[in-house]
């Protein structure tokens, strides 16, 4: 009994394996394309260009038709039984059909023609995943994606790698060679959930170079993380992954970096023509405004704790300026203005009491009605006694 659950469990997994395959690679256009039309094969994209063969296999494979698709394979076989496509599509509709010993043969027979086949990989895959044998699942998956490296965004296909350390150690391993899909790997798809997301942070963990990276491309990951509530979990992939974050709770307190669009989520966020000049350490507000107009914010994490906000504000004339207001609060849009002091000539500061209440903060900067040029330098954020 628990041999034939276990080969039913590979069954169903590698079937899995194949519809999510074929879904994302060819979409629902699939049982659209025709046989007959060269233009319309040249859109399969290459990964599959081979497996279809022109033939009607793959797409009753897709269409879920499975005795269909294996009437139409085997006689593709029949015609054709040196190519590995089509003893592979056989397999795949086999399997399907609950013909598990034919299916395995098929699939043995693909195999032994070469390993470029995909519905075949799919296959020897689950098989190695069923025997925990994750180093080879990891060498079928890798071959995979060398030949498509875009299908390395999506979560299906590496959901059963990821499920387990050891498995997570096999990915790691073969992005330690930086595959053409490794870059792809680590820009996941939107839908991706936490669960992947979090494997994918620890298999990067465990390449060996530092940053792997670097700003640019560590920023969607942090990206996708903060999107799926684990605003932690980005903020310390951020700050491993770009040399230029800082080692303070403030990302760039100087806003020599400040934009419209953001360099990470955890960078400041420009908001119109307030922030006129940028200078090595601070910034110059030059800009008449008749209302508290918001002229920066960031998304800090912070741990539930106390937290001293200071910064020197300057009018043109060197004198002290209270037009720096802070707020601070759970979302972008729901700050609390923080009530500051004057400590000493041009310095100010504000005390913030951060809760569990949310896993994630934002801070905001704004400046209060006026005219003339305010500077602001020295901004820290550091946690309280």
């Amino acid at each position: 009994m628990a041999r034939r659950q276990t080969s039913r469990l590979g069954r169903i997994g590698a079937v899995t394996l194949v519809a999510a395959f074929l879904c994302g690679s060819i979409g629902s256009g699939l049982d659209r394309i025709g046989t007959k039309s060269a233009g319309a094969m040249s859109a399969v994209p290459k990964l599959f260009a081979d497996a279809s063969l022109g033939s009607a296999a793959l797409r009753h494979i897709a269409n879920e038709q499975y005795a269909e698709a294996e009437a139409t394979a085997s006689a593709a076989v029949r015609r054709s039984p040196l190519e590995p496509a089509r003893s592979g599509a056989l397999g795949t509709a086999r399997l399907a059909l609950g013909k598990r010993g034919p299916a395995d043969q098929a699939f043995r027979v693909s195999g032994g023609l070469g390993w470029h086949d995909p519905l075949t990989q799919l296959y020897w895959l689950q098989v190695a995943l069923d025997r925990g044998e994750y180093d080879i699942a990891a060498e079928r998956l890798d071959a995979l994606m060398r030949d498509n490296p875009a299908e390395a965004r999506r979560p299906e296909l590496f959901a059963g790698l990821s499920a387990t350390a050891a498995g997570q150690r096999a990915l790691a391993s073969r992005l330690k060679a930086a595959p053409s899909w490794r870059d792809a790997y680590f820009l996941p798809a939107a839908e991706t959930p936490v669960s992947e997301l979090r494997a994918r942070a620890a298999v990067l963990r465990q390449l060996d170079d530092k940053p792997v990276l670097g700003c640019k491309a560590g920023a969607p990951l942090a990206d996708r993380m903060v999107r799926s509530g684990e605003p932690a979990l980005g903020a310390s992939i951020w700050r491993e992954q770009c040399p230029e974050a800082d080692d303070g709770l403030l990302f760039d307190p100087g806003l020599s970096r400040a934009g419209v669009r953001r360099l990470s989520p955890f960078a400041w966020v420009k908001y119109g023509d307030g922030v006129s000049d940028s200078h090595n350490g601070g910034v110059t507000l030059d800009t008449a405004v008749s209302f508290t107009r918001r002229f920066a914010s960031q998304l800090i994490v912070l741990e539930p704790g106390n937290y001293t906000l200071a910064w020197s504000a300057a009018d043109e004339s060197g004198e002290p300026s209270d037009r720096i207001v802070a707020a601070f609060g759970c979302t972008a849009d729901t700050p609390v203005q923080l009530t500051s002091e004057r400590r000493a000539g041009t310095k100010y500061q504000a005390e913030i009491s951060v809760t569990a209440a949310c896993s994630s903060q934002y801070l905001a900067l704004s400046l209060r009605p006026g005219n003339g040029a305010v500077k602001l330098t020295e901004l820290t954020l550091a946690a309280g006694s």
